[in-house]
């Protein structure tokens, strides 16, 4: 098919923008450093976020700390969309609001403050998380699992990313979780169904480095958890734990109960996702195309 000049620069602004989409820092997109990235509201109380925390409704907690594990210059450790309230407790960096600030019994750590503004286009990141998440999610397995007696055992033999997918009636019903994969691999569990709980596991990772292991629960409406090796990806799900602890990331439609999150950000490889168009871009495309043509016409 011949190309005009402006159907070559219509198409190349667009790579540019495919481009730019795929560049987001890790598999993980626009959640990429952030320990927890949360889609709506966050409630919690007497625990903490080792690292970044974004949420793009209301933040509400009591005796609870973010970003002590953070180092360096002064930096945006808890980006809210919504409303902040702290009932006691401190933010290593800047808090960053959208809405109001009621900050009780209250620090700020390492020269941090109170910021207005909105940094994060939640609906556009979800919509490219969830998308990234179905995608994984539909990946043929690659490993095998074993259950003998209540101990369920991952093996994967890939040094790349090893895949395996499970019910999530069969993860409940199992004690143990021993993994079985070469150093430095990756590991992605697919876990089906609408209502995923995990126990609190006994674990083996065995060389498996937890900043590797993802659970993704692309199905799931609710997630509750006790004790999660590795990051949780449940961008459709409303969260709950119950004096809970994770050692990795955690990505979520919704936040409530209290809970440890440990600063062990997701560094696997996972297969890379066509970004999902934004529509104002594209609306804002199509009007630059247009206009391109229409002078295109008046100088002939």
């Amino acid at each position: 098919m011949f190309k005009t000049p402006v159907t070559r620069l219509i198409l190349s602004v667009a790579s540019l923008s495919i481009l730019s989409a795929f560049a987001q820092a890790g598999p993980l997109g626009p959640a990429a450093g952030y320990n927890m990235f949360i889609k709506n509201n966050y409630s919690a109380m007497y625990s903490d976020i080792e690292g970044k925390a974004a949420v793009g409704g209301n933040w509400d907690t009591s005796g609870y700390s973010v970003g002590a594990l953070l180092t360096g210059p002064t930096q945006d450790a808890l980006i809210v969309g919504g409303n902040v309230k702290f009932n006691g407790g401190s933010v290593q960096g800047n808090i960053v609001a959208g809405g109001s600030a009621n900050l009780t019994s209250f620090g700020f750590n390492n020269g941090g403050k109170l910021k207005s503004g909105s940094q994060i286009d939640f609906d556009s990141a979800f919509n490219q998380l969830s998308a990234s998440s179905a995608s994984w999610f539909n990946l043929t397995s690659t490993g095998t699992i074993t259950k003998p007696w209540s101990t369920l055992n991952f093996k994967g033999n890939s040094k790349g990313l090893n895949v395996f997918n499970i019910s999530s009636d069969n993860l409940w019903n199992a004690s143990d979780v021993q993994f079985d994969v070469p150093a430095g691999a990756t590991v992605l569990v697919n876990v089906t169904g609408k209502n995923v709980k995990f126990k609190g596991y006994g674990y083996g990772l065995n060389g498996l480095a937890r900043e590797n292991l993802l659970w993704n629960t692309s199905e799931a409406t609710t997630v509750d958890y006790n004790y999660l090796e590795g990051s949780l990806l449940a961008a459709n799900a409303d969260i709950t734990t119950n004096w809970g602890v994770i050692q990795g990331q955690v990505i979520g439609k919704s936040f409530n109960g209290p809970s440890q999150t440990n600063l062990h950000l997701f560094n696997g490889e996972l297969p890379p996702v066509a970004p999902v168009p934004e529509p104002a871009s594209m609306i804002a495309l199509g009007m630059g195309a247009l206009a391109l043509i229409r002078r295109k016409k008046a100088a002939k």
